[in-house]
């Protein structure tokens, strides 16, 4: 970042952060949300 190489990317979805036990569950109640009961898994 000190000599201006800072590439970004912006993503599209929804991002979790898995670091803790709270967010682990948000993205695993989502994914299951979006594909199994959807009938795509």
């Amino acid at each position: 970042a000190q000599n201006g190489c800072v590439i970004a990317y912006k993503f599209k979805g929804k991002r979790f952060d898995c670091g803790g036990a709270e967010g682990y569950i948000d993205a695993t109640n989502f994914c299951y949300e979006t594909f199994y009961k959807s009938g795509i898994a």
